[in-house]
Parts: C-alpha cells; structure tokens; sequence
C-alpha cells in the first residue's frame, strides 16, 4: 500500500477523501467533500473546491484552481496557475497548458491538450485528442474537434 504524504502546512477539510499514495504540497488546500484519487499530486499552493473530483494518478500543479464540482479524470495533468471552472470536466490524460482557463461546464475530451495561456469559454466542448495551441481562444458553446493553431480565436457564429 502506497503511502500518502501530506505537507503540514497544507489544509485539507474534515469530509475530503484523500486516496492512498497521494502527495499534497506545502500550502495546498482540499475543500469538503473534494475527493483525491490514487497516485495523484496536488502542487504547493493548489486549491481543490468543494465538491471537486480529482482522479487516481492526476496531477494538479503548483497554484492551480480546481473549482466547486469539477472533475479531473485519471492521469490528467493540469499545470502551474491553471484555473478550472466550476462543472467543467476534463478527460482522462488530458493536459492543459501553464496559465489556461477553463471557464464553467466547459468538457475537455480525454488526450486533449489545452496549450499554456489558452482560454476555453463557457459550456464549450473540446473533443478526445483535439489541441487548442498556446494562447488560443475558444468562444463560449464552441466545439472544438481537431487543432486550434497558436494565438487563434473561434467563435460561435
């Protein structure tokens, strides 16, 4: 059985479920009824909201927000600063990019790769394996299914 490491300055709620093997960092906070899955890594400073789910062998970087109900599927990586809305849901080996936002009820498809400083509207879809390239920007509602180049933006029309 894998151990769980907890750093003593981190502040983790009375009803969270933290799995076997976890590692959360200095600083790091996991709200009510946040569950933490095996094998995963909350970074120094991160937040997971109430609610939240993180999935076994996920990592959540250095001051990421993980927001009231979201989900964060197995193996996904969200990286340092990253700030996951409320509802949103991202895919299993999902990566999203250093300074992403991903607004509200957005859902990001498993082996997506949301790019550093990218931005993902509200309630817009991001298809299993699509990328949406580094400070890109993706409208509210828009569904994305292949590659979003570099610096674009997409709109609903």
């Amino acid at each position: 059985m894998s151990t769980t490491t907890i750093h003593p300055s981190a502040t983790i709620h009375h009803s969270a479920r933290i799995g076997p093997g976890v590692v959360v960092g200095a600083g790091a906070r996991i709200g009510p009824r946040a569950i933490v899955g095996e094998q995963t890594y909350i970074d120094p400073g991160a937040r997971v909201a109430e609610q939240a789910i993180i999935g076994p062998g996920a990592t959540v970087g250095r001051d990421a927000i993980i927001s009231p109900g979201a989900i964060v599927r197995g193996r996904a990586c969200i990286s340092r600063g990253v700030v996951v809305g409320a509802g949103a849901r991202i895919g299993p080996g999902a990566r999203v990019g250093r300074g992403a936002t991903i607004h509200p009820c957005v859902a990001v498809g498993a082996n997506a790769i949301i790019g550093p400083h990218a931005r993902v509207g509200t309630g817009a879809r991001i298809h299993p394996g699509a990328t949406v390239a580094e400070g890109a920007h993706i409208g509210p509602g828009v569904v994305v299914g292949a590659v979003v180049p570099a610096g674009a933006t997409i709109e609903e029309d």
